[in-house]
């Protein structure tokens, strides 16, 4: 993350891919757009990220 040392450093990005769904929920790694749907829904169904997910980093 050498492009982005600012956005690396607030997101905790120590590689790539790595997405961050509203602040609270993020996953690492590559995968099917199925995968990302889930993550994505399950932002929106728990904002505050307390609920735990599959495959999620909170």
């Amino acid at each position: 993350m050498t492009g982005y040392p600012d956005v690396a450093q607030k997101y905790h990005i120590s590689s790539v891919p790595k997405t961050v769904v509203g602040e609270t929920h993020e996953f690492v790694g590559a995968g099917p757009e199925s995968m990302l749907l889930k993550h994505v829904q399950d932002a929106a169904a728990d904002p505050a990220g307390t609920a735990p997910a599959s495959g999620l980093i909170v």
